[in-house]
């Protein structure tokens, strides 16, 4: 189903006699298929089957050592139950336990509302990094809790109407911008008006894209500077291939040159004079998508010869022949302008009144899905459930109360999915990059000395380190911080050691090198924290103690303290 659906990135191999074959990215509708030819009774729901394996993409450009890879470990989670309320309860539980579990990096996270995109299902989250070299955007509110990923993400749409009637710079621009459109667009991008400073003055943009099939040219238009509700930019705008994507699903938003490649596959339509030919969809075709911000004589035009058609200045001049262009101004599945800008740092919040939206770059780490009956349904996986099981979950055609999910995710979850008590499994599926964990963390916590682990995935959590002629000494100390609570079966060589040592997984540094040579090599590992056997050793029995995660942390302690002090500052890694 899902390769079906997209292919691009996938990598596929071929064998003898042209025989293909897929190397899977993701195993939804294997694990569905599992699951329905083992599972017998409902009694064995609910299920949760963990997969951790490679999985492979065709990266056109691996770049960034483990942050994009062609091959990748990956953890996966599927959840398979028989109610959507059941499987809505399953899916928030997850969410918990892996904010928990990126928790204990000690790191900064962002959990973001994601668009489900090719894997389906009607809620989905994602679990970030912010990270500068990350290629992902995450766009969230500094006065709310509203966090979303740049192909979900929206800003406030703004009431033009009204600012057409109260403004009258506005209603100025829309009146120049209503000329003759090829010589207005012409006229301004070789003169530009002398109100060019004015903030209310639009200069329109074209973004043009193709369709896979290469035969739908796709132009959006959008204003290319100034906006209506905020001061000029110091930048232009960029128009949000997402937005159009989720207009036009199979656009080709890769191709570099969209109108050579359409004129190289262009398939006249042919038009009688005396009768209208409907568009086939084997002709090529037009397809204009404007954003609101800008006046509707934009979309006035049905074919690309209009007098008013601004993109006859963009196209070869041969071009003179009647091409069926369809002219979109609402969102086909959404209420509503279209947005096609992509968000600046600044935006209103769409939640809240006072709220402005941030933009940072991030690394996702783990994504989650409530897919329902995404694959359950057109696999024909199901299960027997007796209907008083069914009434004391909610029901056939129960409807989700819950906070974590919109109206529209909350109609198709509680949609019926039965026949009799035959009920498709309700299914969810969850992933972290385990590889790509690995590599962010690294990127974000590294300095000029080295890696600086978090201490869960140190290699250790402390190294003893001892100068040259305090290696028994360096021992010792070693065994107070390893004897894990159980002193009494150790026999140390002074009693102010035998303290209740905490779990502590430390190692010895007993090398045949110098003590410089062995501070840069921990530094370079990046083990969280050093214990030092120096001078101060030497002259008052007291160690160094370095933690560099902590704001460069240097403190001498005590061989009876070391334990506790090691300890408290561990918690806080």
């Amino acid at each position: 189903m899902i390769y079906g659906i997209n292919r691009e990135g996938w990598k596929s191999v071929a064998r003898r006699k042209e025989s293909r074959y897929l190397l899977s990215p993701t195993h939804e509708e294997e694990i569905t298929s599992l699951v329905d030819s083992v599972i017998k009774s409902y009694k064995e729901l609910p299920l949760r089957l963990y997969q951790i394996s490679r999985k492979y993409r065709d990266e056109r450009r691996p770049r960034q050592g483990l942050l994009r890879a062609r091959e990748f470990v990956m953890k996966d989670l599927y959840t398979f139950d028989y109610t959507p309320s059941l499987a809505l309860e399953t899916y928030n539980t997850i969410r918990k336990v892996y904010a928990d579990f990126f928790d204990e990096f000690k790191i900064p996270y962002l959990v973001a509302e994601a668009d489900a995109g090719n894997i389906g299902g009607t809620l989905s989250h994602e679990f970030h990094f912010p990270n500068s070299r990350g290629e992902d955007h995450v766009v969230s509110c500094n006065n709310c809790d509203y966090i979303a990923n740049e192909e979900l993400a929206e800003s406030r749409v703004q009431n033009l109407a009204k600012l057409k009637d109260t403004d009258s710079r506005f209603q100025d621009s829309s009146t120049v911008v209503s000329e003759d459109l090829e010589t207005s667009v012409e006229k301004r991008s070789r003169h530009p008006p002398e109100s060019e400073q004015d903030p209310f003055h639009i200069d329109v943009a074209i973004w043009t894209g193709i369709t896979q099939d290469k035969l739908s040219l796709v132009n959006a238009f959008y204003p290319c500077k100034s906006l209506p509700y905020r001061p000029r930019p110091t930048k232009p705008n960029e128009v949000n291939i997402h937005a159009i994507k989720s207009i036009v699903p199979d656009l080709d938003a890769g191709t570099e040159n969209p109108i050579d490649l359409w004129r190289t596959n262009f398939q006249q339509f042919m038009q009688d004079d005396n009768a209208s030919v409907p568009v086939d969809k084997g002709y090529s075709k037009i397809i204009n998508i404007f954003d609101y911000r800008l006046p509707s004589i934009f979309a006035g035009s049905t074919f690309s010869n209009h007098a008013d058609f601004p993109l006859s200045a963009h196209l070869p001049s041969y071009f003179d022949k009647h091409i069926p262009t369809t002219s979109v101004t609402q969102h086909p599945t959404k209420a509503g302008p279209l947005d096609l800008l992509r968000i600046k740092s600044g935006d209103p919040c769409p939640r809240c009144p006072d709220g402005q939206l941030k933009t940072q770059k991030a690394v996702e780490l783990g994504h989650t899905f409530f897919l329902g009956n995404r694959y359950s349904k057109p696999l024909g996986a199901s299960v027997t459930v007796p209907a008083e099981y069914l009434s004391e979950h909610g029901g056939i055609d129960n409807r989700i109360d819950t906070k974590s999910i919109d109206d529209e995710a909350r109609s198709a979850s509680s949609r019926r999915s039965i026949s009799g008590n035959e009920v498709e499994f309700q299914m969810g599926c969850h992933g972290i990059g385990i590889s790509r964990m690995i590599g962010a963390i690294a990127d974000t916590l590294a300095d000029e000395k080295g890696l600086n682990w978090p201490r869960v995935i140190a290699p250790f959590e402390v190294i003893v380190i001892p100068s040259r002629g305090l290696e028994k000494d360096a021992a010792d100390i070693y065994d107070v911080l390893v004897a894990n609570n159980k002193a009494e079966e150790r026999v140390l060589p002074s009693p102010e050691l035998n303290n209740q040592a905490a779990h502590i997984d430390a190692i010895l540094d007993d090398r045949q090198r110098d003590l410089a040579w062995k501070l840069r090599d921990a530094d370079l590992i990046g083990i969280p924290i050093v214990v030092i056997l120096g001078r101060a050793w030497r002259s008052d029995k007291k160690c160094e103690v370095k933690c560099r995660r902590l704001a460069g942390l240097t403190t001498e302690v005590r061989a009876d303290e070391l334990a506790g002090v090691v300890s408290s500052l561990l918690a806080q890694m």
